[in-house]
């Protein structure tokens, strides 16, 4: 008999009621939404089975044995890990005090982020990192600044209109989204303020298609409209606002005109959507997550919260109104778990240790930020930070300037990730330890009314252990024994006490309600009437507090991201509706609804780049480039871009140096950081924007085409039957300049070559004299290894002395009638001797060039294969390594422009035709090629396949000989 277990998904902060459908064998089947609770799917949600059961989660507690980020680990059971990890941490806090320890918080988990707390108090580190700066605490701390408390949006019967600014739900909360829905059904008009045209905005009244970043502008442009036209209640603004006067006199200069100049606006439509929202409430506008991300997100969601309040669209039903508290039982479990009565910061002198700590933040924020997390890691100031423990959170991907915090990271003494898969920011880490799924541990949900769930362990398995139970065991590894406790079961029921319930009494009734009071019943009016919770008692249009922490006290708009000819366009980010964060894209199921990272351009940016759906893009900054699939949008604000957020490919992206497609790669942190709150821009951040892997860019179709022609054959008519047959084919159009290696063969065909009209370079290592023949070629490459017969050993067993003398001969017979160059073949043992070569060129009157060594095909096919890292590949080549993928692309660029044209056709000793981009080497028969056309078409695809790999575009740059540009 099939049973349906309802229980509470745990993927986010909605946690929503489910049903899980158990098969007689207890083996879970499927996951259902609880229609009882009004469940509305997310695909997260939906998938977590898929999520579960995969086969790339980590399933024991891993130990790094290779560098960091190297993908080498060896397995180690829990008891090994609890104890390294408690030894090293012990051991760094000791040595270095107890703020040399960094917390950081991904996921959100609400019921772990008590216990949590609990142990960064005992450990009495300042420095705890969550997601606070960038999700959500910008705009609740300005509502708490103008209003006094956090808000809550919630629609009801009353409610007339909706704006949704910078709010999406229909890609984030599928509740909330079906919510709007059914309320647009009975009359609630909709306004979203978005670039994009959201799914909300299809039917929307008024989309407002703002220039990223410009919300500030918008909302004190809206707040003046107000004031000059007399659209606001006097006897309410005198009695419930504080600050109307300076406001007035404040907003002058953002007049309509200038308004709509700032924000991309037609004065039209902002005139019309702030009459409706100051004449038609109650309404509700939405603050939504994309307010958070620039570096005035707290001044800016000020200004919109100030236009709330002087629309009088607060604090009365359909309106905005204060969150609900948490009951008193909820308190008191709480204090119980976190023990906030030891926390560090609760005296101001350990505030001022925070890293970063500025006297501007808000008084309730406690944390850091990314920027000055990642310098004082480097830099060891004001002081060393050398241990970490990440929960479930992704930074190496998601905080500012991502490529400078992994080489932070690297420099930490220990390291602990605690995730479902191999992250990127897991992949820096000492240890990695695997995290249970909600399903796979036993827990309890309390909800607003004091109404307890019990959540059963429906999949057991050894492996896998809750956050819950991971800290625990941690905290008393660490020596923190008696303030932990022994068993889950023990924690559960101090969890239950405030509710004077035991977990055998709630693992029997499953639901138990403790209160017969409804804690979610609102009071509407009552700040109207007895006042606001704010200094004054009244909404704050001014504040005093921020004016004596020298911020601002009304919002001041600066337009400090502005374009330039070098970076001509915006860039902001969206949330796909399939994914959740960073996490996901492991899942086949999500893949196949968004198998790549897809960039929405405007289309002005595509016509003038010549940009279509479906082809790549490189979007670049001073600090980096992301490279997305490009979809152009008709409907979006112009001169916009709006990169995937948190996308990366587990698949093909073994480390955390590169990855091609993470939307942060571009967002800076030296500049653009929040005052008040150390937010950063990753919206309305000046970009450029362009076609990527464009063959023609590189490759360019001209009349004369300009191309190398590789002959690699063992005998003079096999030369020349391959030569005809390109002929036939057209591959010889333009007379392309033949590549030879020096042999009798080619010695004997060269005068008919030079006859046919070829231009030939011949390549010699010297092994015999040249003869005068070989003045009949334009040019002779004398390839040399090393300058000694020890480096002659190494590389093969030819003797050097005699290959000497026998290049200085032929240079002495040729170099009148040919252009003659040494090339030096550069491995990292013979790298000492190039200055000898160099003099000894010079000596000769000819020039060197350099040649880096190729790797051999078995390390290519080990790349392709995917048995060998990026950065393995990148440390083999000795050449270079960068962490920022623009340097790469800078020193790519530079070769695009002098080789440009040069499209290489090779012909090995079996008559296959090798392309260029091609790591696996294989090639194609040239008797199977149809023509040029043919073999450039996929060359074209190889090129596509393979360059967006950043290790082949080194190896590319390393086979090129051309001193300036390496």
């Amino acid at each position: 008999m099939v049973n349906k277990i309802p229980t509470i998904c745990r993927f986010c902060g909605k946690q929503c009621h489910v049903l899980v459908e158990v098969d007689e064998k207890g083996q879970v089947e499927k996951i259902y939404p609880d229609k009882k609770y009004k469940t509305v799917w997310c695909m997260t949600g939906k998938n977590a089975l898929n999520f579960m059961n995969h086969l790339d989660r980590v399933r024991t507690p891993l130990e790094r044995v290779g560098e960091r980020g190297e993908g080498k680990w060896q397995t180690i059971s829990w008891e090994e890990a609890f104890e390294k990890i408690g030894c090293n941490f012990r051991k760094i806090i000791e040595e270095n005090g107890q703020n040399s320890f960094l917390g950081i918080r991904g996921f959100n988990k609400p019921y772990f982020n008590a216990i949590y707390e609990r142990w960064m108090n005992h450990i009495g580190s300042v420095n705890s990192m969550g997601a606070a700066n960038m999700c959500h605490f910008p705009s609740m701390s300005a509502a708490r600044e103008t209003f006094g408390f956090f808000p809550e949006c919630k629609i009801t019967e009353a409610t007339k209109f909706l704006v949704l600014w910078g709010s999406n739900p229909y890609n984030t909360d599928k509740k909330r989204a079906a919510q709007i829905v059914n309320a647009r059904k009975k009359g609630m008009k909709i306004i979203v303020i978005d670039p994009c045209y959201t799914k909300h905005a299809e039917d929307a009244d008024f989309w407002m298609s703002i220039i990223p970043g410009k919300d500030m502008a918008l909302a004190l442009g809206m707040i003046r409209l107000i004031i000059e036209n007399n659209w606001f209640d006097k006897e309410y603004i005198q009695t419930c606002t504080y600050g109307f006067d300076e406001l007035k006199e404040h907003v002058k200069e953002y007049s309509l005109e200038k308004t709509e100049q700032v924000t991309g606006i037609k004065a039209d439509i902002i005139k019309k959507v702030t009459k409706m929202i100051a004449l038609e409430g109650p309404g509700l506008i939405e603050i939504g997550n994309a307010m958070d991300h620039n570096a005035d997100s707290f001044q800016k969601c000020r200004a919109i919260n100030i236009l709330i309040g002087i629309t009088g669209n607060v604090d009365k039903d359909g309106a905005l109104n204060s969150g609900m508290p948490m009951s008193k039982r909820q308190i008191e479990q709480r204090k119980i778990i976190a023990c906030p009565q030891i926390s560090p910061y609760n005296e101001r002198k350990n505030r001022e240790k925070i890293i970063g700590y500025q006297n501007s933040y808000v008084d309730i924020f406690n944390e850091s930020s990314g920027q000055k997390l990642a310098e004082a890691m480097n830099s060891g100031k004001p002081y060393p930070i050398k241990a970490c423990y990440v929960q479930g959170g992704n930074p190496a991907m998601i905080w500012e300037n991502r490529e400078e915090l992994v080489k932070a990271f690297l420099k930490l003494d220990f390291m602990v990730v605690s995730d479902f898969f191999i992250t990127p920011t897991a992949m820096l880490a000492d240890i990695v330890l695997p995290a249970a799924m909600y399903m796979e541990y036993e827990s309890i949900y309390v909800d607003g009314n004091d109404i307890l769930y019990y959540c059963p362990q429906l999949v057991k398995n050894d492996w896998g252990k809750s956050d819950l139970e991971i800290t625990n065991e941690i905290a008393k590894s660490m020596g923190y024994r008696d303030e932990f406790w022994d068993t889950m079961d023990d924690y559960w029921n101090t969890f239950l006490s405030p509710f004077c319930v035991d977990l055998e009494r709630l693992r029997s009734e499953k639901v138990i309600k403790c209160s017969d009071k409804d804690n979610c019943k609102r009071e509407y009016g009552k700040y109207l009437k007895k006042g606001f919770p704010t200094p004054s008692g009244k909404i704050q249009f001014y504040s005093d507090s921020m004016r004596k922490k020298g911020n601002n006290p009304i919002p001041v708009f600066y337009d400090y991201a502005k374009t330039t000819s070098k970076y001509p366009y915006f860039a902001t980010n969206y949330k796909s509706q399939y994914y959740y964060h960073t996490a996901g894209r492991q899942v086949k199921v999500l893949r196949k609804k968004e198998p790549e990272a897809i960039a929405f351009i405007s289309s002005d940016i595509a016509s003038k780049c010549g940009i279509k759906t479906g082809e790549y893009v490189r979007v670049t900054t001073d600090v980096g480039c992301v490279i997305q699939k490009a979809s152009v949008a008709e409907k979006m604000t112009k001169k916009t871009v709006a990169l995937a957020h948190g996308w990366w490919y587990p698949e093909k992206e073994k480390n955390p140096f590169i990855l091609s497609a993470c939307s942060n790669n571009i967002v800076d942190d030296k500049r653009m950081i929040g005052k008040e709150i150390p937010s950063f821009t990753t919206r309305g951040v000046p970009c450029n924007v362009e076609k990527y892997n464009s063959y023609e860019k590189m490759y360019p179709q001209k009349k004369e085409k300009e191309y190398d022609v590789k002959i690699e054959m063992n005998a003079r008519d096999a030369y020349m039957d391959v030569l005809e047959e390109l002929e036939s084919k057209g591959f010889m159009k333009g007379k392309p300049n033949l590549i030879l290696k020096e042999n009798q063969e080619v010695e004997k065909i060269l005068p008919q070559l030079k006859q046919n009209g070829y231009k030939v370079t011949v390549f010699s290592e010297g092994i015999k004299e040249c003869s005068k023949e070989y003045s009949y070629c334009s040019s002779i490459y004398f390839r040399i290894y090393g300058f000694s017969q020890k480096i002659y050993n190494r590389v093969n067993q030819y003797d050097w002395n005699k290959i000497k003398r026998n290049i200085e001969k032929s240079i002495n017979i040729l170099k009148e009638t040919v252009l003659c160059k040494i090339e030096y073949i550069m491995y990292p043992f013979n790298f000492c001797e190039l200055h000898v070569a160099r003099k000894w060129a010079e000596d000769l009157g000819i020039e060197l060039v350099l040649k880096y060594g190729s790797f051999d095909d078995s390390l290519k096919l080990k790349y392709a294969s995917d048995e060998m890292s990026t950065k393995e590949m990148i440390v083999y080549s000795k050449k270079y390594f960068f962490t920022n993928y623009s340097k790469i692309e800078e020193e790519k660029e530079k070769l695009c422009e002098h080789f440009a044209g040069a499209e290489s056709i090779r012909i090995d000793s079996n008559k296959n035709l090798i392309f260029e981009w091609d790591v696996t080497g294989k090639g194609q028969a040239l008797d199977d090629v149809k023509d040029y056309c043919e073999w450039r078409k996929n060359n074209c695809e190889i090129y596509e396949k393979y360059s967006l790999r950043q290790a082949v575009t080194l190896w590319w740059l390393w086979k090129r000989t051309e001193n300036e540009c390496l």
